[in-house]
């Protein structure tokens, strides 16, 4: 857990980094009142890391805030596809849009969420422009190519902020641009329309 201290020490080591991961991890972990340690049965055996962290019970406001986020919002039922490589804004975003009443499907890369937008024909992709293999502006020219406007109403949710991505996505047949993180009103009002 000490800071620039790793395993392979040669020049010609295996693996990069830094070797501030964990020296990382035990400071903010420290940081919420928590620990962390190692756990091995030896050499060649692997390796177990364990943080643990304290539980505080929510305050009623803080609670009333969580539900309010994922309350129904004046969103229409929808057929929704979610195209997202990361597994836990995936699964974020799945979670807040089944609450809302939809129907939601996923797909972690740009050629799975091409070939289920072709099938399953869903109202909506919300649609990441990072994504492994065909990115996402490849993804929404290619559904524009085929299904024209017929196709579903395409969502940008992406981390690229410039007005040249934005402008970008639009040219490549996104319907409209939103930056992540979002509150779970923008993405309503984009769902909406």
């Amino acid at each position: 857990f000490d800071i620039f201290v790793q395993v392979d020490t040669g020049i010609d080591r295996k693996r990069g980094g830094l070797g501030i991961g964990l020296s990382l991890v035990r400071t903010l972990v420290g940081l919420h009142g928590g620990r962390v340690w190692a756990e091995s049965e030896g050499v060649d055996r692997g390796s177990r890391f364990v943080v643990e962290l304290p539980l505080r019970e929510a305050t009623s406001s803080e609670c009333e805030a969580g539900e309010a986020a994922l309350a129904p919002c004046a969103v229409p039922p929808q057929r929704i596809l979610v195209v997202e490589d990361n597994a836990d804004a995936r699964m974020v975003l799945h979670g807040i849009l089944a609450a809302w009443g939809c129907s939601v499907s996923t797909a972690a890369s740009g050629d799975e969420g091409l070939a289920q937008i072709l099938a399953q024909r869903p109202e909506v992709a919300v649609v990441d422009i990072g994504l492994p293999g065909l990115d996402g502006f490849e993804l929404a020219r290619r559904v524009r190519m085929v299904l024209g406007e017929a196709g579903p109403r395409l969502i940008a949710l992406t981390g690229y902020s410039s007005a040249a991505v934005r402008s970008a996505a639009l040219e490549a047949g996104f319907d409209v641009h939103i930056v992540k993180p979002c509150s779970p009103a923008v993405l309503a009002e984009a769902l909406a329309g």
